[in-house]
């Protein structure tokens, strides 16, 4: 089935992306992301929970990464991973990534738990392979992932 991404035009601004994720004309999603100061790209991917595991979150991460690649040179993806009313729909209230890192976090270390979240194994397949953990607490996580 064919993914579709709907330009939500929300600004001007080049260095800014807001689709909505359509399959087959139904909405399984959106991502929103911008670069800012210093060249970083901050992402929000989110694939409803029934279209989960298949590939879609990071088609669509890799769609915008490529998209701002051509602006700019991103020197750095952060992961923010947090509990918000966003992620209602999402285990515990939180985001899939920072559910991931809990997990992982009770028998790897921090770097290791962040690269087996879904953003750090795609960050991976795109040359970031580099880490450094900016924050950690129960309600959300912040990383930095370079070449």
């Amino acid at each position: 089935m064919a993914i579709e991404y709907l330009d939500l035009k929300t600004t001007n601004n080049p260095l800014r992306r807001n689709y909505t994720i359509l399959e087959s004309n139904n909405e399984i999603g959106y991502i929103t992301a911008n670069v800012g100061y210093e060249n970083i790209l901050i992402a929000t991917v989110n694939i409803f929970p029934e279209f989960q595991g298949k590939g879609k979150g990071f088609n669509a991460f890799e769609k915008i990464y490529n998209e701002l690649s051509q602006i700019v040179q991103i020197e750095t993806i952060r992961g923010v991973w947090c509990v918000s009313e966003e992620y209602n729909h999402c285990e515990n209230g939180m985001s899939t990534n920072l559910n991931e890192f809990q997990k992982h976090r009770q028998t790897k270390s921090d770097e290791e738990s962040a690269f087996l979240t879904p953003t750090g194994k795609w960050v991976r397949k795109l040359g970031f392979n580099k880490i450094k953990i900016k924050s950690i607490s129960l309600e959300e996580v912040i990383v930095d992932f370079s070449r």
